[in-house]
């Protein structure tokens, strides 16, 4: 349908799983903080064959605002407080820049405390070159 200068070619969904999706490759690049994924919740969703990413909510409001409910742990000896509001802000921006829609909120719910994670680097030797002469 023609509407002035503009051709209306239909719509565009988004499925929550996108959401979920973004939020969780957010969450996996912030320093101590991982997703809670022991809750009932999962045990249901497991049952029910349904798929769901352990510590992330979305809620579609009537209006078509989306509100984001996130669950995690956090590393002992971070800032609390500190990291929450870095989740928010990573969570906002990366929403904003992929997908336009009305965010509500986003909540961050701290289920606890896990020790912190060492990163394990493997070295490789390098062996010395063989010329071939």
């Amino acid at each position: 349908m023609m509407q002035g200068n503009t051709i209306d070619f239909g719509s565009v969904q988004i499925h929550k799983t996108v959401l979920e999706e973004i939020v969780q490759s957010v969450i996996d690049k912030i320093d101590g903080v991982q997703l809670d994924r022991d809750f009932i919740g999962k045990k249901l969703f497991t049952f029910w064959s349904q798929r769901n990413r352990s510590g992330i909510d979305i809620k579609v409001e009537a209006d078509q605002g989306v509100s984001i409910d996130l669950r995690v742990q956090i590393c002992y000896g971070k800032n609390i407080p500190s990291i929450a509001t870095e989740v928010q802000d990573a969570v906002k921006t990366a929403i904003e820049q992929t997908v336009d829609i009305n965010l509500k909120g986003i909540n961050v719910n701290v289920q606890g405390m896990t020790k912190a994670k060492k990163t394990l680097k493997k070295e490789t030797k390098k062996e010395p070159e063989k010329s071939l002469e």
